[in-house]
């Protein structure tokens, strides 16, 4: 059990430190290219919170694992996308790096938020250890 809240506690400081998006992350994120990932991200976050407060369905976490294994794909493939576009004069070299910064960022996010859950899961899960006795003091 304490595993999983170690697990849970490192993706919970990783995400944390996710959340001082830089200023051209932030404008990338408004491009039309990300919008599908950018609702992707939101779609784990209401999901991930849902669950955590107990009102998602029983299956909440395996949907997390999978729409955050899609917004991984998804990220390889709009690297592509947005280097085509960029080669193709659509984009500046400053535009596509903060494009893909930001797509970047938006997995990771939800990486680290479904990996987070199933290890607070995972901790809610585990059978509680029975109580073990405290040592007798050592005579001296």
């Amino acid at each position: 059990m304490r595993i999983n809240a170690l697990h849970a506690i490192d993706h919970l400081v990783r995400l944390l430190g996710r959340l001082d998006i830089p200023t051209a992350t932030q404008a990338a994120l408004a491009q039309p290219t990300l919008a599908a990932a950018a609702t992707r991200c939101r779609a784990v976050l209401a999901l991930a919170r849902s669950g955590l407060q107990g009102t998602a369905s029983a299956d909440w976490l395996a949907k997390l694992e999978t729409q955050a294994l899609e917004l991984a794909e998804l990220r390889r493939g709009q690297r592509l996308t947005i280097l085509g576009q960029t080669a193709a004069g659509i984009h500046t070299p400053a535009e596509a790096l903060a494009a893909l910064d930001a797509v970047r960022w938006l997995e990771r996010v939800t990486n680290h938020t479904w990996r987070a859950c199933h290890h607070l899961a995972q901790g809610d899960a585990a059978p509680a250890r029975e109580s073990v006795e405290a040592p007798t003091p050592l005579e001296e």
